[in-house]
């Protein structure tokens, strides 16, 4: 029998971040983009890697009902096109509770597995896609270690290995973004982009960072 209360944590909430409602897809328009890229191999049975080895991934917002599966961890999302597995570790509920088959949103990357879409989550709220709500670069150096952040303003030019440098209107703040992850947008000192991450305070450093998770240009 599945639990009425399936998630209480005794956490401090995180930020009141909700996620933007223009970058919303359904999980059958995901499954079926998903499928375009991966091929017919997938189709096949094949596997789930396109021809470079990797699997295929990419970065969603899906609402849906959550309810609990046996396996720890791990969650069945369902709308109204399709249902998927999400895996929502720990730390990714900053304090949530929610009841068996509530409707959330989730942020994160969704991969296509053995045949079956699986949603590994980053950021997940109560409700439907609500917003925007954008953290500013003064508000982000203020807030806890871990707390999830949706930033636009402008980049520069990296400081050091993998660091860059993000200003808006209200100031400065460093980014940490893996090359794999930036690599491919052909930015420029002064574009403006989007980023969605976690504030990284380290003991050692007394300047917050902001450890980026995902990052679009702005057109």
């Amino acid at each position: 029998m599945k639990k009425t209360i399936f998630l209480i944590f005794f956490l401090a909430l995180g930020t009141g971040m909700v996620l933007q409602a223009q970058n919303t897809t359904t999980i059958g328009s995901a499954s079926q983009t998903m499928r375009g890229n991966v091929g017919d191999n997938t189709m096949m049975g094949a596997g789930t890697h396109h021809s470079g080895g990797v699997p295929y991934q990419m970065w969603v917002t899906i609402t849906g009902k959550l309810e609990p599966l046996a396996q720890r961890e791990y969650y069945q999302l369902t709308d109204s096109t399709g249902q998927l597995t999400a895996k929502i570790d720990r730390d990714v509920w900053r304090g949530l509770t929610l009841k068996s088959g509530e409707t959330v949103t989730i942020f994160g990357k969704i991969s296509w597995e053995h045949n079956n879409l699986v949603l590994y989550a980053k950021h997940i709220q109560s409700g439907e896609a609500r917003g925007p709500v954008i953290t500013t670069a003064a508000d982000a150096l203020k807030m806890s270690d871990d707390d999830w952040v949706v930033m636009r303003g402008q980049i520069s030019q990296g400081t050091r290995h993998e660091q860059y440098t993000f200003t808006d209107a209200s100031g400065q703040i460093t980014l940490e973004i893996d090359n794999s992850k930036i690599r491919d947008l052909m930015l420029k000192p002064g574009d403006t982009v989007t980023i969605y991450g976690e504030v990284d305070k380290e003991k050692r450093s007394s300047s917050p960072k902001i450890d980026v998770e995902y990052i679009e240009k702005v057109q």
